[in-house]
């Protein structure tokens, strides 16, 4: 897209940002913005090599993301992305990193949140075909609904209605739908294990185990919890739930940094507020940025 002055100067004033935040944390920085799609990747993939080319030398990036969610696929993809090009990633979520966001926030090795902050349940999207068009559903929503209509008929107490709509659910769909779910958590646990986990050596909160050294099969079991967690459709009740750092850090016992009232909080919220509001006025749904280089769908 050819950029008119002003638009040339709105860029050039994101890219002193992300130097600002750069310095204050001597990482790289990435910005994005938008869903978690496959069609994304192609940019993701050269504003990272291009970012790459500019910074050479630097191991650790910050990646600040907002995201309503998307493809566990995709998701997986841009871990892996991620990861050819950083030994080490701390994300950075300003507002809320929801499904599948939440998936690759779980890839990181800290996870970085203030008050206002929010991860979401993990349930991923899926891509069906409506009116002519790709759109994404949450499958959890779908499973659940379709496990509640089975132990109905079992029992006897299905109602006609219920009967039909379980006789026209898609079989295929639904292992989709199971197959993305099954996908997701497992990525989480692999992520955990390899790398949030990977300097969790002693115990440190279990009174009875304090200064034990921790062993594989109690990160994965960890992971599993956490993992179960974040799935739990029961538990959480909405696709929507906002989870905040509280929550997280009490309830679900996830080790999270806060950066409340730390200088990097203003600087990036100014930065991501600032880059949400110009790709709205510009049409887009998607925009990634560093302070070399950027793009947007």
């Amino acid at each position: 897209m050819k950029l008119c002055n002003l638009d040339n100067n709105i860029i050039e004033c994101f890219n002193n940002d992300a130097k600002k935040i750069a310095n204050k944390l001597k990482t790289d920085i990435l910005l994005y913005y938008g869903p978690i799609a496959l069609e994304a990747l192609p940019l993701f993939r050269d504003v990272i090599e291009n970012n790459k080319k500019a910074t050479k030398s630097k191991e650790t990036l910050s990646f600040i993301i907002t995201t309503t969610g998307g493809s566990a696929e995709a998701a997986a993809k841009m871990v892996e992305i991620l990861r050819y090009h950083y030994k080490n990633i701390n994300i950075f979520i300003p507002e809320y990193a929801m499904s599948a966001g939440t998936i690759l926030a779980l890839s990181g090795d800290n996870i970085c949140m203030d008050y206002y902050s929010s991860l979401g349940p993990v349930d991923p999207q899926v891509p069906v075909r409506k009116d002519g068009s790709i759109q994404y559903v949450p499958a959890l929503g779908y499973l659940e609904q379709a496990e509640l209509l089975i132990k109905k008929s079992l029992n006897n107490t299905i109602s006609p209605v219920e009967y039909a709509m379980l006789r026209d659910m898609d079989l295929a769909m639904l292992k989709l739908y199971e197959q993305a779910k099954n996908l997701s958590i497992q990525l989480i646990k692999d992520w955990l294990v390899k790398y949030k986990f990977k300097d969790w050596t002693t115990h440190q909160s279990n009174s009875e185990k304090k200064g034990q050294p921790v062993t594989k099969d109690e990160k994965i079991n960890r992971a599993n919890e956490i993992a179960s967690m974040f799935s739990d459709y029961n538990l959480w009740l909405s696709h929507g739930r906002r989870i905040s750092i509280d929550t997280l850090q009490k309830d679900m016992k996830l080790k999270v940094d806060d950066y409340t009232g730390k200088d990097e909080q203003l600087l990036i919220r100014k930065y991501n507020d600032a880059i949400i509001t110009y790709t709205m006025r510009i049409g887009k749904s998607l925009f990634m940025h560093t302070p070399y280089s950027y793009g947007e769908l």
